[in-house]
Formats: C-alpha cells, sequence, structure tokens
C-alpha cells in the first residue's frame, strides 16, 4: 500500500484538484484525507448513492420484458399495442421518478416494490386517460349545445363555433390530466 494525497481520487486514483467536490472520473462524492492509505491497485467498489442515474440489472429486465411485452401485442394487434405503448410509456417514467425519490429518500424497492409502483403509475396513467376524456367530451357537449342554442347568425361564437370548443376541449382535457399528475406525483 502506498500513501496517496488529497489530489487523487480514493475510489479510481484519478487525479483531481483539491477544490473538486467530485471527482471527475467516477462521479465520488466528497474527498479523501491527507495521507490515506489506499490501494492503487485495487478494484474501485460499487458508487451505490453516489451516482444518481444507476440502475439494478433487475430494472433492466423488468424494462425489457415490458418492451417485449409491447412488441408482442403490436405485432398480433398494432393498434392495440399503439395504445398499449402511449399507456405505458407514462408509467414508467412515473415509476422510473417514483424508485429514484425513495432511493434518495433512504428507502430501496426491490423488484416486487418496483412491479407495484409501475401498476399504480399504471393505474395513475389510465384514470387521468378518462378525467381527460371526461372532461374533453363535456366541454364539447356544452360548447355545441351553446353553439346550437344561439343558432346561425353574426356574432354568434365567431367565425366557426366549432374550433373554439374543439381548442377549449383540448384545453380542459389536458388541464385535467396534468392537474391528476400532479395531485398523484411521487412523493420521497
Amino acid at each position: 500500500m502506498s500513501v496517496i494525497g488529497a489530489n487523487v481520487c480514493p475510489e479510481c486514483g484519478a487525479l483531481r484538484a483539491s477544490a473538486q467536490a467530485r471527482c471527475w472520473l467516477c462521479e465520488r462524492k466528497g474527498s479523501a484525507a491527507i495521507g490515506a492509505v489506499v490501494n492503487p491497485y485495487a478494484s474501485p467498489r460499487p458508487i451505490g448513492e453516489n451516482s444518481p442515474l444507476q440502475f439494478s440489472i433487475a430494472s433492466l429486465l423488468l424494462i425489457t420484458t415490458l418492451v417485449a411485452v409491447c412488441l408482442g401485442v403490436f405485432l398480433q394487434s398494432p393498434g392495440l399495442g399503439i395504445f398499449l405503448s402511449v399507456m405505458t410509456l407514462p408509467a414508467v417514467i412515473r415509476t422510473i421518478i417514483d424508485v429514484a425519490q425513495r432511493k434518495r429518500g433512504g428507502v430501496g424497492l426491490g423488484v416486487i416494490g418496483k412491479a407495484w409502483s409501475f401498476v399504480v403509475s399504471l393505474i395513475v396513467v389510465v384514470a387521468a386517460a378518462v378525467a381527460a376524456g371526461v372532461a374533453f367530451f363535456t366541454v364539447c357537449s356544452v360548447g355545441l349545445m351553446a353553439g346550437q342554442a344561439s343558432g346561425p347568425g353574426p356574432g354568434a361564437f365567431g367565425p366557426d363555433p366549432f374550433v373554439w370548443v374543439i381548442g377549449a376541449s383540448g384545453v380542459a382535457a389536458l388541464a385535467s390530466a396534468v392537474g391528476l399528475f400532479w395531485l398523484t406525483r411521487p412523493r420521497a
């Protein structure tokens, strides 16, 4: 073993400036004490909590399985495969955020916990899609009934009431979906 100064990372042995808080090579946080005894030939230890974007092989296999299921459904029924992919993508993103926040909070999730987090995220995505659909059709129906009640003529809703109703319905649908995602966002 040799004595290495504070300008060398204790994890990987890379040279670094004394003012750096992280190693530029292995992204290790913190600094080594001056005169620490380190084996320069030792393999680097796992970075664990030092890396914010780290995933396990189990997570990779879960994502691969989900992609394989979506592709299999797409090959059998393209419409259903597209629908399944559109519904699972936000659920996967929400699950990744949930797992990262729980890990940052000190609570790691295993494979079963990640699967349950995905199921909950999928339920939230389905609920947001239903809320967006209900908001769209409600505003669309009310707007079209109001347009029909006022009748055609000058000053009735502008040049084309259908365009305004569809626009307002889209805004209502987007607002309800974003609001539901915001209310059910993962918290640490």
